[in-house]
């Protein structure tokens, strides 16, 4: 069973809160969303870490998968970033974010900064899915549209459980 699931088939952020109202606009949308009747757009200019935000109980899902897409070939966009809390903060184990015609997967804490680009096309749903999640190792493997990008890629950053997504 899922313990955090947003399809934004309502009317509202569906779990989601947006931390700067003031820097951000949301809006249902229904023009081709990647699956159901509606998407969530998210527009505006500000932060890493000052957008949308959901958080839920702590667990160890084994897999964890969204969409995401960008219209704009323009600077660092789009940002996703999952993990848990560690130590009372935010700790990630892995994000991806829009930056020009690539999106970038950040993963590998041990071996630094490390991230794979993949080649985008603007305006096009990606689906990312991280499988085999073990938090024991610290590893999973990286999928994007059903193709496996990078197998027994290394957490970020080290977290027991996952707990919030940014």
């Amino acid at each position: 069973s899922a313990n955090f699931l947003a399809f934004f088939e309502g009317s509202g952020l569906d779990g989601f809160v947006n931390q700067s109202p003031s820097l951000y606009t949301t809006t249902l949308k229904t023009t081709n969303p990647p699956q159901g009747a509606k998407y969530l757009e998210f527009t505006g200019d500000g932060l890493t870490n000052d957008g949308l935000k959901a958080t839920f109980p702590a667990s160890q899902p084994d897999e964890i998968s969204y969409y995401v897409k960008s219209d704009s070939y323009g600077t660092t966009n789009g940002a996703v970033e999952i993990g848990g809390t560690v130590s009372g903060n935010f700790t990630r184990m892995f994000s991806s974010l829009f930056t020009y015609t690539t999106m970038r997967l950040y993963y590998g804490y041990g071996t630094g900064n490390t991230y794979y680009n993949y080649t985008i096309t603007q305006g096009t749903w990606y689906k990312i899915e991280l499988k085999n999640i073990n938090y024991t190792t610290e590893r999973f493997d990286i999928y994007v549209n059903g193709t496996l990008i990078l197998a027994n890629a290394e957490f970020y950053a080290p977290v027991t459980s996952v707990s919030q997504i940014e």
